[in-house]
């Protein structure tokens, strides 16, 4: 199935709806003004400002698949997904990227520890906050960013 995603004028994805793959093909092709011109003509758009653009459902074609609460960014062509947190921003592959970046070190400070689980952006603290599991012990650990490491805290 192919997918359009409803796009209003602060170029934010409203909705995203399910089109036969059939209906594309024979009305422009994948990608083409043609098929969102015959999408808007079998589906009522929540607003008259609003438009229709699609989207690949595997990326094949703007980037990503649109995400309700993303958007659209007309001029490079590609659907931007949804913002994590406020304090993030665009790189220049269209990717949110948090104001603290961390290694996918791995944190073993003993025998037995079974690796970090469930990294979290602690977006108050403006920090990477993480949890590791050892012989059935969890330890709290945090991303230092003068010494590029996982530490206990």
């Amino acid at each position: 199935m192919a997918q359009f995603a409803e796009i209003n004028p602060d170029n934010e994805v409203i909705r995203v709806i399910e089109v036969d793959d059939n209906d594309v093909a024979n009305n422009g092709g994948d990608a083409s003004t043609e098929a969102a011109t015959f999408v808007g003509s079998k589906f009522k758009l929540s607003s008259i400002n609003n438009s229709w653009v699609q989207s690949s459902p595997t990326g094949s074609f703007r980037q990503r698949p649109a995400s309700v609460g993303g958007s659209y960014d007309a001029a490079k062509d590609v659907f931007i997904s949804v913002r994590p947190y406020n304090s993030w921003s665009l790189n220049s592959n269209n990717v949110w990227v948090a104001p603290v970046i961390y290694s996918n070190t791995d944190y073993s400070p003993a025998e037995g520890v079974d690796g970090i689980h469930e990294i979290k952006w602690d977006e108050v603290n403006q920090k990477w906050t993480a949890f590791a599991i050892e012989g059935g012990d969890t330890t709290n650990l945090e991303w230092n960013t003068e010494t590029s490491a996982w530490v206990v805290v």
